[in-house]
């Protein structure tokens, strides 16, 4: 079959925007301008503003072969200050908090920091057919499939930033229809899915996939009830049809009081009923962790909770959710064993999160 050399743009899903180099390569945004000049003011926000967590390309073709070029993205290496300068996470509070983690191995699911930065991978009419490394340099899939004229192709971007060029394909190709309902998302590292061995495996694409919707996913690795994140969202050029929210954890672990969680909580709470007004919302409170009840300065997280379902059941619209009971209360479930769930974790997170909006939506 002959090939041609497509614009990836027409194929890009769970994005804003997109943006192109000196050099030629595409990248895939899903913060605005606005958002990311908020998110530059440390490390670890500033790389997060840069992956493209939930990003996909999506088309139906007859062909059965795909190829680009390939680049990763110039934030890597701060990628790497961020491992090794952990501290520089939490500056919204004025300074680094640090506190003695109690630390729980799982014995499943063990990952090395490799399979962390998630794979390409490529889905064949919903299901994972292969999956490979990305690198700088050329990149192709070969994916045959005899039984049917045409198939539906998703290749799923890994959560860390590359670009893409002169992307090739043979057959008759036709991008898909972007004919679905839109999720907003807003977290921490839990919605962004980082500890994901497949990047289609967070419990936002469980999620999305459950609710049939198309999602942006802007979960910040570290985040907390940090209200300046906000800002850009009124520049949206499409009102999402449902958000969810799920904070709590950070501002737990790293807060100096309780009442300084109150105040940030309520002011972005403010400032999304002033851009949310009327659109339905889900607050999700933060899932169990295995250190949760070793003293902290903001006391038991379950305070953090109740805190955070009062004042979010005074907001219109609103699904309030207990995120202790959306999670086994099992190390065995989470990717670093006390805090991030792995992919079995984040599935039955997700299942169980889209069966109560699904019950919601369908009692309103």
């Amino acid at each position: 079959m002959t090939e041609c050399i497509y614009d990836v743009k027409q194929f890009a899903w769970n994005t804003l925007m997109t943006t192109v180099d000196k050099k030629g390569y595409t990248y895939f945004e899903r913060f605005l301008p606005q958002q990311k000049q908020v998110l530059t003011f440390n490390n670890m926000f500033d790389v997060e503003a840069m992956a493209q967590n939930g990003t996909c390309l999506r088309f139906k073709t007859t062909g059965s072969h795909l190829s680009f070029s390939c680049k990763k993205g110039d934030h890597m290496l701060r990628a790497l200050k961020v491992i090794f300068q952990p501290t520089t996470f939490y500056q919204q509070y004025g300074k680094a908090v640090k506190r003695a983690h109690f630390k729980v191995s799982a014995d499943k699911n063990k990952y090395s920091s490799k399979t962390i930065l998630n794979p390409l991978e490529l889905y064949i009419e919903g299901r994972l057919f292969a999956h490979t490394k990305y690198k700088n340099g050329k990149i192709e899939f070969f994916y045959p499939h005899p039984e049917k004229d045409e198939v539906e192709v998703c290749l799923a971007l890994p959560h860390l930033r590359i670009g893409i060029r002169d992307f090739m394909l043979d057959g008759v190709v036709k991008p898909c229809e972007h004919n679905k309902k839109r999720l907003l998302c807003l977290g921490d590292s839990i919605t962004s899915g980082g500890n994901t061995h497949h990047p289609n495996y967070s419990y936002v694409m469980q999620m999305a996939n459950e609710l049939d919707m198309e999602i942006i996913n802007q979960g910040v690795s570290g985040n907390t009830f940090y209200v300046d994140c906000l800002n850009g969202l009124e520049y949206l050029d499409f009102a999402p049809d449902l958000i969810t929210i799920a904070y709590g954890t950070n501002d737990w672990n790293f807060a100096p009081t309780v009442e300084l969680v109150r105040q940030q909580m309520d002011r972005y709470f403010e400032k999304i009923e002033v851009l949310f007004e009327n659109i339905p919302k889900v607050v999700i409170t933060p899932i169990w962790r295995a250190d949760e009840y070793v003293a902290a300065v903001t006391k038991e997280l379950d305070e953090i909770r109740h805190m955070i379902e009062r004042r979010a059941q005074k907001m219109k619209h609103t699904l309030v959710l207990n995120g202790s009971t959306l999670v086994p209360h099992d190390p065995g479930y989470y990717a670093d064993g006390y805090l991030h769930p792995n992919d079995a974790g984040h599935a039955i997170y997700g299942a169980n999160v889209a069966a109560k909006i699904n019950e919601w939506l369908g009692n309103r």
